[in-house]
């Protein structure tokens, strides 16, 4: 059980990171 929560979570932070770059990099190409 521990085991599936970690890998949620790891999915989540991926995700999240993901989503910040994307961002981070269109707000780049705004500039």
């Amino acid at each position: 059980m521990s085991i599936f929560v970690g890998y949620v979570l790891f999915l989540a932070i991926f995700f999240i990171t993901g989503i910040s770059l994307f961002l981070g990099l269109k707000t780049i190409k705004l500039i």
